[in-house]
């Protein structure tokens, strides 16, 4: 069993970036309100909804996106504090 910790930056940032092209794609906009003469309740309350959805997806989209450039951000970290270990560990032997 290995115990070493193997990071394919290629295959993440190829992971995120179809992640963030698919994020960025993400409609957000419920389209146009149901009906903009009808006055029936009914219609005001799916407007009141189709405009919360709209909200909810906005904020799904922002935090998606921020989470896929904290997870490439983790990944490059983690690389180069695995190559500053390795060096602290050469120099000392």
């Amino acid at each position: 069993m290995s115990t070493k910790i193997q990071i394919d930056m290629d295959q993440i940032e190829s992971s995120l970036a179809k992640l963030k092209a698919a994020a960025t794609e993400l409609e957000t906009e419920p389209g146009s309100p149901i009906s903009t003469r009808n006055q029936l309740d009914v219609v005001m309350k799916l407007n009141t909804i189709n405009e919360s959805l709209r909200q909810v997806l906005d904020s799904y989209k922002a935090l998606l996106l921020n989470n896929i450039h904290y997870t490439n951000k983790a990944a490059t970290d983690l690389i180069a504090t695995d190559a500053q270990v390795a060096n602290s560990i050469k120099e000392s032997i």
